[in-house]
């Protein structure tokens, strides 16, 4: 609304947010706010992520500090005050050791909005507190080469977004310069990983809510579309049923920050390898396809969102996709992606195996293999049991192996 001029509407939605404020100081939720205007005030023993949602002082507190940043020359002293106190409230309900060091995408705006609201109100405190937080974060860069929560088509473009404000409206020179370092590292490679052609980021992914970036609104895709001028970057149809529609709210924000960018444009065939200590993550683009494998990893946060076997194929009625993830007790403990993208590993778990299978289209079984759109997945041993269920733009299977501890699979292009 400030971006059009509307300053009314504006400030009453800027009242509305202030308002559903959770302020409790000493309790884990202080300073937060409710993901959606029904959520109940928390209570004692209220349980993180299900309660409430902690990042949500980061998400809100970031985009209040950018509303005094660029508009207060339009706020009402009152309304002026009431946001100070909100940001007040977001830095000191937030501590530094609740954020682990791998989890870049909060760990991010958090070191920004310490820096800003220190800044601003001669806290240095705070300033050094974010200052810290982006310390921990390079230091993991340092030793890995790339980000932590890696190519995670949901969050990198929150990670660019907080990179952006800190290489822009830096807090102090370091901010500044590890703003331009990190964005620039996370776009050279999502300039390797993104298949222009076939719109689709390469797998493997950490954290990711859909397969192809035509089929729901994307960070990523939204930071491609407005730093990049790209297409086939967001889904076609934008409206209320349009699969994660409510991260368009990011469009004037990124609108506003994303520096122009022009990608890399790379040729095909080509493969990206990333490692994090004994993790490998491997990804092959081809002219008609990609296929990422992620081996090593004993991933236990947001399990539903991680996809360590993801592959893309190009067909006549569009671009198919398969995607494997697997639960806590599971690991892939080997594996190979090899030159025409296809892909093989095994599984181990000293439980009973199930994993999720995701895919563009219907899936049949014959034995020990796996018939999908574009896709043939052999498994050996065959799985004792197959639940087929519906899933945004596809189909979601489970498979289940009671009494193997191992099994062997292969990906290959139907």
């Amino acid at each position: 609304d400030f971006c059009r001029g509307d300053v009314r509407s504006a400030e009453q939605a800027l009242r509305a947010v202030l308002a559903a404020q959770w302020l409790a100081p000493g309790e884990p939720w202080h300073g937060t706010f409710p993901t959606v205007s029904e959520q109940p005030t928390p209570t004692p023993g209220a349980k993180e992520w299900s309660d409430y949602d902690p990042n949500w002082r980061q998400f809100v507190g970031v985009t209040l500090a950018l509303c005094l940043a660029d508009f207060e020359h339009l706020l009402e002293d009152e309304l002026i005050a009431r946001v100070v106190e909100a940001l007040l409230a977001c830095v000191e309900g937030e501590s530094l050791e609740r954020i682990p060091d791998w989890y870049t995408n909060p760990q991010l705006l958090a070191a920004w909005l310490d820096g800003f609201v220190g800044q601003r109100h001669d806290r240095l405190s705070y300033v050094e507190r974010g200052t810290e937080r982006l310390r921990r974060v390079t230091a993991l860069v340092d030793r890995d080469g790339d980000i932590t929560e890696y190519n995670s088509p949901t969050y990198d473009g929150v990670d660019l977004f907080a990179l952006a404000l800190c290489e822009q409206r830096p807090p102090t020179t370091h901010f500044h310069d590890v703003g331009q370092r990190l964005r620039t590292l996370v776009q050279e490679r999502l300039s390797a990983l993104w298949h222009r052609d076939l719109g689709v980021i390469a797998g493997p992914y950490l954290r990711s809510y859909g397969f192809r970036l035509t089929d729901y609104v994307s960070l990523t895709g939204l930071w491609l579309t407005q730093s990049a001028g790209a297409t086939a970057t967001l889904p076609t149809a934008l409206d209320a049923s349009t699969d994660h529609v409510h991260d368009l709210y990011f469009a004037p924000l990124f609108q506003r920050y994303a520096p122009a960018w022009s990608p890399e444009t790379l040729s095909l065939p080509r493969r990206h390898v990333q490692t994090f200590g004994d993790v490998v993550a491997t990804s092959v683009l081809t002219a008609d396809g990609t296929a990422g494998l992620e081996v090593g990893r004993h991933h236990t946060f947001a399990r539903d969102q991680y996809f360590p076997v993801v592959a893309h194929r190009s067909t006549d009625t569009g671009v198919a996709f398969l995607a494997i993830g697997i639960p806590a007790n599971v690991t892939l403990t080997q594996g190979n992606v090899n030159d025409i993208a296809e892909i093989e590993g095994a599984w181990e778990s000293p439980d009973e195996i199930v994993i999720t299978l995701r895919s563009s289209g219907a899936i049949t079984s014959q034995g020990g293999y796996l018939r999908l759109e574009g896709f043939s997945l052999s498994l050996d041993p065959p799985a004792e049991g197959m639940t087929v269920s519906d899933a945004p733009h596809g189909t979601s299977t489970a498979l289940r192996w009671g009494g193997a501890r191992q099994v062997r699979f292969s990906v290959s292009r139907d």
